[in-house]
């Protein structure tokens, strides 16, 4: 009987051992799935992430409100003194970690794996790239003295003519840094839309070609134009056809023909480099980047050549901008008139090179398309026109910097 007794211990021992272990590990997991001390973190963390989107949203609203709504440059930087400025309780901990990309709060690759789950529960995405150290000029501050000067080191990735191309700084605005080449390019260059490709009918300009071949891929023409960004460059224009809500004028080109100068997805295939500097690249520059870069290079800031968007008195849909010297008392026209062309001799706006009478400008006029003839002149032509280049706009990615190096170039960084 004695034995039988120390048997039953043995067992209930062995048995109540593993039960313990079993409400040990229970508890544990408990524990660990419902840490109060984590869930308290968690929850501060997304308290202070959702002050920041709603701060930021104030200050977009407040930037608003003091243009009337005429907005045209989103907020976008990495830089920590930056975002404080627009997100006062910003907090130092939190550097690298969060950037504001085009009004919106956006996670950095910096986020620990908590920290970046946390973010994307708040909604918030997490690819952001923090600032780099700069080694040079962001866009910002990027003055006039900059214009015209050649890059040193923006190489295109896919270069079939084996030609050299120069490009020049351009324009910057409050994020992004703009180049053209100092020429027309060679149309191997010109992209093709869907098989369609621009083709050479004047030997004599041989850079130079019509749109006939590429309008029918676009039958939705400019108003298929729906990115923020490209329609900044225009931002006149896509204002006046949302304002009056007024539709264009399709099948008669140049709607369509500012499409394919604004499709910056065959561009940009066409013309990135190698150093992966662009962040996107159109078919030219527009009338109002233009008038930007010049106005800022030689009145020094001074709005002399303006533009505005009318429809046309005589064929209405065919929606277009004027230009002026000197604004509305000086009065709007299609062109400028040989007193009021722009300096022909300001070598980075001026096509002097023999390849056409101008280059094509990605801005429509009132059914044609804006040129800038070698003299200085600014016109416009219709989409068959065989006498006019491409000078493709490069916009840098917005953490790129310029450094002015000692034979007076610039290097990207």
């Amino acid at each position: 009987m004695k034995e039988n007794k120390r048997g039953i211990s043995l067992i209930v021992l062995i048995i109540t051992i593993i039960v313990i272990i079993i409400l040990a590990a229970v508890v544990i997991l408990t524990i660990t799935n419902n840490n109060p001390i984590e869930s308290a973190k968690e929850a501060a963390f997304k308290e202070e992430v959702r002050g920041f989107q709603d701060e930021l949203a104030m200050t977009v609203s407040k930037e608003y409100m003091n243009v009337q709504g005429q907005r045209d440059i989103s907020i976008t930087t990495s830089v920590y003194e930056e975002i404080k400025e627009k997100i006062p309780s910003f907090y130092e901990k939190y550097k690298d970690k969060y950037i504001i990309v085009d009004d919106e709060l956006v996670g950095t690759i910096n986020l620990k794996d908590k920290e970046k789950k946390w973010t994307e529960d708040l909604g918030i995405r997490t690819d952001g790239k923090p600032a780099k150290e700069v080694d040079g000029v962001l866009a910002k501050d990027v003055d006039s003295s900059y214009y015209g000067k050649n890059v040193s080191n923006y190489t295109l990735e896919n270069n079939s003519t084996g030609e050299d191309i120069t490009w020049k700084v351009f324009y910057a605005d409050e994020n992004n840094i703009y180049l053209i080449p100092t020429g027309a390019v060679n149309l191997a260059l010109v992209p093709s839309k869907d098989g369609a490709k621009l083709e050479n009918t004047d030997s004599k300009r041989p850079k130079a070609a019509p749109f006939d071949n590429v309008i029918e891929k676009y039958p939705n023409g400019a108003e298929g134009i729906t990115d923020s960004k490209l329609q900044y460059l225009n931002s006149k224009f896509f204002k006046y056809l949302e304002e009056k809500n007024v539709t264009l004028k399709k099948g008669a080109g140049y709607s369509e023909a500012i499409a394919y100068m604004m499709d910056k997805d065959i561009w940009t295939q066409s013309f990135k480099d190698k150093g992966q500097y662009a962040e996107y690249v159109v078919g030219g520059p527009t009338i109002e980047l233009l008038f930007k870069s010049y106005n800022k290079k030689v009145y020094n800031n001074v709005e002399q050549y303006q533009t505005k968007v009318e429809n046309d008195s005589y064929l209405n849909g065919y929606y277009g901008y004027l230009v002026s010297n000197g604004g509305e008392e000086a009065g709007f026209s299609s062109y400028l008139n040989r007193f009021d062309r722009l300096d022909r001799y300001e070598t980075l706006f001026n096509l002097r090179d023999g390849s056409g009478e101008g280059f094509w400008l990605a801005s429509p006029s009132q059914g044609g398309i804006m040129i800038f003839y070698y003299d200085g002149g600014i016109t416009s032509d219709g989409t068959a026109n065989n006498s006019h280049g491409f000078r493709p706009m490069v916009c840098l990615k917005s953490d790129t910097a310029l450094k002015i190096l000692d034979d007076d170039t610039v290097e990207l960084n």
